[in-house]
């Protein structure tokens, strides 16, 4: 559907159609995800480049700060699924979407980030009134874009998205 943030080059004409750039309320964890739903549904795609390349930290921030990690990841994991979950499919999605956290739940207990977990999906519900302003007024992502079972997208992405093996020049 998009790119990760810290691999991604965009149009000025698709981020002025889509809204605006990555979200400052997101800060971090999940602006990329929602500026690409953002994107496809002004009616804009995405192209990989083939060949390209990129060297990511990966939490050059937050990995020195677990429990912010943590919480970040936990409120905007579900403002971007309220925001943008498609309502045909909303029952199905919202089943992943809790067996989802259920997971990202399981995790912080066994990495001690449990409190900022909860505390994460706290700020998500007091973000729910404008969560839910934001979806009634952005265009809705075209339904071919949302696979009807979860799982099979899963699947179909560990199939074309298997390691690169890499060279150092």
């Amino acid at each position: 559907l998009g790119p990760p943030g810290c691999a991604a080059v965009y149009r000025r004409e698709a981020l002025e159609r889509a809204g605006g750039g990555l979200r400052e309320d997101l800060v971090a964890y999940y602006e990329d995800a929602e500026l690409a739903l953002r994107l496809a549904g002004a009616g804009f795609g995405c192209r990989c480049v083939a060949g390209a390349g990129v060297e990511h930290e990966g939490s050059a921030v937050y990995g020195t700060m677990p429990k912010a990690k943590a919480r970040r990841v936990s409120r905007n994991m579900t403002v971007v699924a309220i925001e943008h979950m498609p309502a045909q499919r909303r029952a199905a999605w919202l089943c992943w979407h809790l067996l989802l956290c259920a997971l990202h739940a399981g995790e912080s207990v066994r990495r001690g980030t449990a409190g900022a977990w909860v505390r994460g999906k706290l700020d998500a519900m007091r973000a729910l009134p404008a969560s839910l302003r934001r979806r009634r007024s952005q265009p809705r992502v075209a339904m071919g874009l949302f696979e009807a079972h979860p799982l099979r997208a899963v699947r179909r992405q560990r199939r074309t998205t298997a390691p690169a093996r890499r060279s150092r020049a």
